[in-house]
């Protein structure tokens, strides 16, 4: 109590002595930081994930508790001498954690990320904790300020971040979220999708290599729904309508294909297969072909 007395009376008296408690806090913050860094760097990449994710919540409580510590800085200090610029104590310790911390791990970060979505694809649920818990830092990150108001202050803590990543623009820089997906998640997304649709074509029947799309797909819009910002929704899934259907010709004339569908009346099996081949205008049209094609043999 003394202490916080202390830094009260100090931030009273003038910009000297603020500038002084600033840099006191900004050695507290980068230090333990610093100690934070070497200990994870030095560390196997199998060990990363779950390490920088354990790190960075020790670091947010530290950073936490000092920022209340500091308060009085924001109140008469930060917030009157960097004015127009929204500067405050949380800025500058998230300032420091992007570059001592996050931005020299950032790339294998987000390449462990891709991993674990991929084997979360595969069938692995069991990797959505740390998707998760990876995901909400990005968009911590990308939060522009939750401490310019106490109205945003409120809004901010009526929000659960790992409920929902579709808050709007106005919250957010999209710095760290756009570097993810146009740098690695939306490749890696088009590699998934080409491999299976490849794979599957060749390996299954027609029906079932629509059902097993079909069923992908819905399981990718649980994935978008639970951690994945809407803002690329619409992105995820021209890839994946694309590239699960570049080779839809393919199903036409195979064994049990669409025609055989044609001819036999296989109502349900068509309909699935309109299901799917919608999705992609070039697939539809494939499918339009062959059923004008079948019409004309019928007349």
């Amino acid at each position: 109590m003394n202490c916080y007395t202390i830094i009260q009376n100090f931030a009273d008296m003038g910009d000297l002595e603020c500038e002084s408690i600033l840099q006191f806090h900004n050695g507290l913050a980068k230090d333990f930081i610093e100690k934070y860094f070497k200990i994870i760097s030095s560390q196997p990449k199998d060990e990363l994930i779950d390490l920088f994710i354990k790190q960075t919540n020790d670091i947010y409580l530290f950073l936490y508790w000092i920022n209340k510590f500091f308060t009085y800085l924001d109140r008469f200090y930060t917030m009157a001498k960097y004015f127009g610029k929204n500067l405050t104590l949380h800025k500058i310790e998230m300032n420091f954690y992007k570059e001592l911390f996050f931005n020299p791990l950032k790339d294998d970060i987000y390449k462990e990320l891709g991993k674990l979505i991929k084997q979360d694809r595969n069938g692995n649920k069991e990797t959505r904790n740390k998707i998760n818990s990876i995901i909400k830092i990005l968009n911590y990150m990308d939060i522009k300020e939750p401490k310019i108001t106490k109205e945003k202050e409120k809004e901010q803590a009526e929000w659960i971040p790992h409920k929902s990543y579709s808050k709007p623009n106005e919250y957010y820089t999209y710095i760290y979220q756009d570097e993810w997906y146009e740098k690695y998640f939306k490749e890696e997304t088009i590699q998934f999708a080409k491999e299976k649709a490849e794979k599957e074509i060749v390996a299954s029947s027609p029906f079932e290599f629509i059902l097993s799309q079909l069923n992908y797909l819905q399981e990718e819009k649980d994935r978008q729904k639970e951690y994945i910002n809407e803002k690329y929704h619409d992105s995820l899934n021209k890839i994946n309508y694309k590239y699960l259907l570049e080779n839809a010709e393919n199903l036409i004339k195979m064994d049990n294909g669409i025609n055989s569908m044609l001819e036999n009346n296989k109502k349900d099996e068509l309909k699935k297969a309109f299901e799917l081949f919608k999705l992609y205008e070039a697939s539809l049209n494939v499918l339009k072909e062959a059923f004008v094609s079948f019409m004309k043999k019928k007349m």
